[in-house]
């Protein structure tokens, strides 16, 4: 977990400003830390989603959408559960990983 958690905040650092990468650190400590007190108190099975012969014993890390309201471990299930579309500028500058990233040509836009 803590090299996934390097490559995020690295990759945050390359691709925005300064306090990004400590931001980055910051909320994966945070969602780390909340799934830690979820492991401390056994006599549960922690997985992915709550399914199975054990789902009444089971904690889920990820939760659908509904009613209740969104936290941190809220993930859209559904392209309606996600916000509108924005148009983004890729600044390529700013990459430093091996990745080779080729933006997607431009296209006109119907709108204008």
């Amino acid at each position: 977990m803590l090299d996934a958690m390097k490559v995020l905040e690295t990759r945050a650092d390359n691709i925005a400003e300064a306090p990004a990468k400590k931001l980055a650190g910051d909320m994966l400590k945070q969602r780390a830390d909340q799934w830690v007190s979820e492991v401390m108190q056994g006599n549960r099975i922690l997985a992915y989603e709550k399914r199975g012969p054990d789902k009444d014993r089971t904690v889920a890390l990820i939760k659908a959408p509904g009613a209740q309201a969104w936290d941190n471990w809220t993930v859209p299930m559904s392209m309606r559960e996600v916000e509108p579309g924005v148009r983004l500028v890729m600044n390529s500058t700013k990459i430093k990983d091996e990745i080779q990233w080729k933006p997607r040509p431009a296209v006109a836009d119907k709108d204008e």
